[in-house]
This record gives structure tokens, C-alpha cells and sequence, in this order.
């Protein structure tokens, strides 16, 4: 069953989430949980479904509303495209990584 909650935010402020759990009662240990994350768009009936689906599945599903806490233009404008080049930035990154695992052993 669906349910709308609210998440916390250290500014004080709190992100609009959907949560599904599965029917009946909850194992010991509780329900294994993924967290759903949508579009660009924002929360779409076809990604509810997808929350729903999880819950029926075993998982406990939430959706947090990325959008809504705070403008949703501002939101959009913090996913701006990145400056050229930051892809070969994080690719050298990961190579370093990839190195320095290497040589631990």
C-alpha cells in the first residue's frame, strides 16, 4: 500500500516521498528496502508503478520528490550539463583508483 511521508533534510526542511511496503507483516530483521529515484520530469504515474511493483516483490520502495524542496527551476538548474571535459576528469580519477588498489596488495 501506498503512503505518502516526509524525509528530513539537515536544513531544516523536509523532501515529499511516496513509500510502499509489501502486504502483511514484517520479517524480524524488517523488509529488504530500495530507494526509487525518477526522471528529470519528476515523480510520473509510471514510476509510482515501479514503487508499487518493488512493494509487491518483498522490497519496502520510496520515491523521494527530488523536487520538492525548493523551486523546481532551481532543482533543474543544479542537473545542468556538465563542462566539457569532466568526463576525462573522473575517468583519470578512476584510473588513479584503479592503480592504487593494485599496488595495496
Amino acid at each position: 500500500m501506498r503512503q505518502q511521508v516526509r524525509i528530513p533534510l539537515p536544513d531544516g526542511g523536509a523532501l515529499a516521498a511516496t513509500m510502499a511496503l509489501p502486504e502483511g507483516a514484517a520479517p524480524v530483521a524488517g523488509w529488504p528496502g530500495v530507494v526509487v529515484v525518477h526522471e528529470i520530469y519528476g515523480v510520473e504515474p509510471d514510476i509510482l508503478d515501479v514503487v508499487d511493483l518493488f512493494a509487491e516483490h518483498g522490497y519496502a520502495a520510496v520515491l523521494p520528490d527530488l523536487y520538492s524542496h525548493g523551486t523546481r527551476a532551481g532543482c533543474l538548474a543544479r542537473v545542468r550539463p556538465r563542462p566539457p571535459g569532466s568526463g576525462r576528469r573522473v575517468a583519470a580519477h578512476l584510473r588513479l583508483l584503479d592503480e592504487h588498489v593494485a599496488n595495496r596488495g
